[in-house]
């Protein structure tokens, strides 16, 4: 369940469950009349200084929503452990989650065009929304 403290602390919590999923549906609509402000990816991989392949953990997307509707007015997403992303930016946001075992789908379009497969799922509800038009950057 989400309270005013939690809406109020900041904190990142993890969706478990289609419930914990609907609990914050309930405040971000779905989405709807929101937009995907910025998106970071990052393999968590790279190539350091001695031009060695650096594996330094599971790749994870941060996802900063901006909302125009609702109690809510910003939302960042994390999925880690990502296993696959697909974008297409032609259509409207509409999220919707698929917990199954060990992997969660956050759809991210009605057609089922665009969907990130992760392991995990946080999110959080800042205490002062981000909004405007600023560079975001999220990492975890």
């Amino acid at each position: 369940m989400i309270t005013d403290n939690l809406l109020n602390s900041g904190e990142w919590r993890q969706v478990l469950s289609e419930e914990d999923w609907t609990a914050l549906d309930d405040l971000i609509k779905g989405g709807d009349d929101g937009v995907i402000k910025d998106l970071h990816w990052s393999n968590q991989v790279f190539v350091d200084s001695d031009r060695r392949m650096v594996f330094d953990g599971e790749p994870y997307v941060g996802i900063l929503v901006q909302l125009q509707n609702g109690p809510v007015s910003s939302v960042e997403l994390i999925l880690t452990g990502v296993r696959e992303i697909r974008l297409d930016t032609t259509h409207d946001l509409v999220m919707r989650v698929d917990v199954r075992l060990e992997l969660i789908t956050l759809w991210l379009s009605g057609e089922g065009r665009s969907r990130i497969v992760g392991r995990e799922f946080f999110y959080r509800l800042p205490a002062k929304a981000i909004l405007g038009a600023d560079r975001f950057d999220i990492s975890i």
